[in-house]
């Protein structure tokens, strides 16, 4: 018994209890001290949120208004060419539509745009321009492509739709009209041309067995020059822009019977629905969406701010700091105390 060994008495024995972290056992905020935050805060958040709603006001009424207007063309393919006899094949018609949008946005018909409305002296679209990316000419044309949109109807619709987008309303629509009058008349100046070569192959054929004053012969060249001369004339209005000066009915009077005749008679495939008007509403900015997202990044920022501040910049604001940061228990929480008033009597002076 003796050798057993002995514990000495005054040895304490102490037993460690494993801690875990109170930033794993609470992580985040609760609701409690985020309200108490908030409510702290409460005249900054204010501050901010008027802030950002008075800068999106403002923004919103500096930033430029982009206006649109839009052209409706209409292809009927169902009609056939009286004087050429052409039909177009049903099962062509997707790729004839689709082959028309990309005409309209060829250099050739842009180019021209520019030369009739003579926006080289523009200096909104000549702003820019440093000479070494081609002629001022090809510039503007560049600049017009980026705010032009030419696109089919749904579903196999024979509608063609032309918009234009600028800052002012008539020059929207402008654009946009000279555009759809550009592409007719160098579509019908295609069709010209091909009708000028079919009426000439006829007429080397009609020389070879008929005289030069044989009716037939004298009605064939009478179609010929009525044709060369709506294809001058469908030119000159191509380069000089007489279309836009004048409308169709005043141009119509004032051209000789043969033209008259030809241009009755000539099959064009492609005709105006509508023309574009001065457009009243402006598409851009949007007004409702900018407020919108405006009201959310006020609310977000006005909360979010003095968060992020207290994170950095801890205090104690209820008992839920104490616990949940400190591991302290509270055992009573009381509300916030009344401004201690002066219960001692009022001195007179004498």
């Amino acid at each position: 018994m003796n050798n057993l060994p002995v514990v000495s008495r005054e040895t304490a024995v102490s037993v460690v209890t494993p801690v875990i972290p109170l930033n794993f056992v609470y992580p985040g905020l609760s609701l409690a001290q985020i309200l108490s935050i908030v409510r702290a805060y409460r005249k900054l958040s204010l501050l901010i949120l008027l802030a950002v709603l008075s800068l999106t006001a403002l923004v919103m009424t500096l930033w430029p208004r982009t206006y649109t207007a839009m052209v409706t063309l209409m292809v009927n393919y169902e009609v056939n060419d009286p004087l050429n006899g052409k039909e177009l094949p049903v099962g062509q018609v997707g790729s004839y539509i689709s082959t028309q949008v990309e005409l309209m946005q060829t250099p050739e018909v842009l180019l021209a745009v520019v030369d009739r409305l003579r926006l080289t002296e523009d200096k909104d679209y000549a702003r820019g321009y440093r000479g070494d990316s081609g002629t001022l000419r090809e510039w503007v044309a560049k600049k017009i492509s980026k705010n032009l949109a030419i696109y089919q109807g749904q579903l196999g619709s024979q509608l063609i739709y032309v918009t234009y987008s600028a800052n002012k309303p008539a020059e929207a629509a402008q654009v946009a009209n000279t555009v759809a009058e550009v592409y007719l008349t160098s579509n019908m100046m295609r069709s010209l041309k091909s009708q000028l070569t079919g009426q000439e192959a006829r007429m080397t054929r009609l020389n070879i067995t008929l005289a030069s004053r044989h009716p037939e012969v004298v009605e064939l060249q009478s179609q010929i020059d009525a044709t060369r001369l709506s294809l001058a004339a469908q030119s000159n209005n191509l380069s000089a822009g007489t279309s836009t000066e004048k409308s169709p009915a005043v141009q119509q009077e004032a051209l000789p019977v043969e033209y008259k005749f030809t241009t009755a008679g000539h099959y064009t495939n492609v005709s105006f629905v509508s023309r574009a008007s001065p457009p009243v509403k402006a598409v851009k900015p949007k007004v409702l969406t900018g407020f919108l997202l405006g009201s959310m990044a006020a609310g977000a920022l006005g909360l979010g701010i003095p968060l992020i501040y207290e994170l950095f910049h801890r205090r104690v604001r209820c008992r839920d700091d104490l616990e949940r940061h400190h591991g302290i228990p509270v055992l009573a929480e009381f509300g916030a105390l009344p401004p201690q008033t002066s219960t001692l009597p009022m001195r007179t002076a004498l």
